[in-house]
């Protein structure tokens, strides 16, 4: 059974979260967005990231899977983060 997407093509998201799983990105611009990647599917092909966080909702369950993972979406990621000086942080109330 083939799996469906819900492609965009050609948008830029700014300031948003997104949700890999189920779409189909192309061509698509992503600007200061956090990224959710799941265990379900999700395609992207020729997008630019620009300082955007990722949030990896991922179960890892051997190293075939893992080594899958840090080849897709490995250059992507390190690519697409801000550098240490324009990186988010968290404060902590004291």
């Amino acid at each position: 059974m083939a799996t469906t997407f819900l492609r965009r093509d050609n948008v830029t998201f700014r300031d948003q979260t997104v949700y890999m799983a189920g779409h189909a990105f192309v061509n698509c611009v992503f600007d200061h967005c956090t990224i959710v990647v799941r265990e379900a599917t999700g395609v992207l092909e020729k997008c630019t990231f620009n300082n955007c966080v990722w949030h990896l909702d991922l179960f890892v369950s051997d190293r075939e899977r893992f080594q899958q993972l840090v080849t897709n979406i490995g250059p992507i990621l390190i690519n697409s983060l801000p550098s240490g000086n324009a990186a988010p942080t968290v404060g902590v109330a004291r």
